[in-house]
């Protein structure tokens, strides 16, 4: 059966942690000897991750400077892995992730990952009253008036 993965790089494909290995869309890249197993899903392989979010865990750069990639490889592939990547001694790249896999509107991810600044404000006013019968009679009424503003950074 095959796995749907993905891989994160640095500009052209090449990995970010060896420099050397370059992910192209079609091709099929194979470790003839990976690691064994007990290693762990850290070792000599291919590595990529079942989320995609997983991948961020492991870009010490600017996002601007990644790329991502969709790729498949086949469970008997497979290494090791752990809760966020996976080891594996062959992979097929199917095709390069864009802005718009991720919902951003194609040119827009500077805006969503650069710094920005907002604010907002916002008023609210409520009335209600109630009547209730119980072990006694009883009745309530009341109101409230209230505001509030505030703005901030982010990243």
């Amino acid at each position: 059966m095959a796995l749907s993965l993905y891989k994160v790089t640095g500009p052209n494909g090449v990995a970010l942690y060896d420099g050397t290995t370059q992910y192209r869309v079609g091709e099929t890249l194979s470790i003839v000897d990976p690691d064994p197993a007990e290693t762990c899903a850290c070792g000599r392989g291919l590595h990529a991750s079942e989320r995609i979010t997983d991948t961020l865990r492991y870009i010490e750069r600017d996002l601007r400077q990644c790329e991502f990639f969709l790729v498949e490889a086949e469970e008997s592939d497979v290494v090791a892995r752990d809760t966020t990547k996976i080891r594996l001694r062959s992979l097929t790249v199917r095709r390069k992730l864009s802005e718009i896999d991720f919902g951003i509107r194609r040119g827009r991810l500077d805006q969503v990952l650069g710094e920005g600044y907002g604010e907002g404000y916002g008023y609210g006013e409520g009335y209600g009253d109630g009547y209730g019968d119980g072990s006694g009679d009883g009745y309530g009424d009341g109101s409230g008036d209230g505001y509030g503003d505030g703005s901030g950074d982010g990243r």
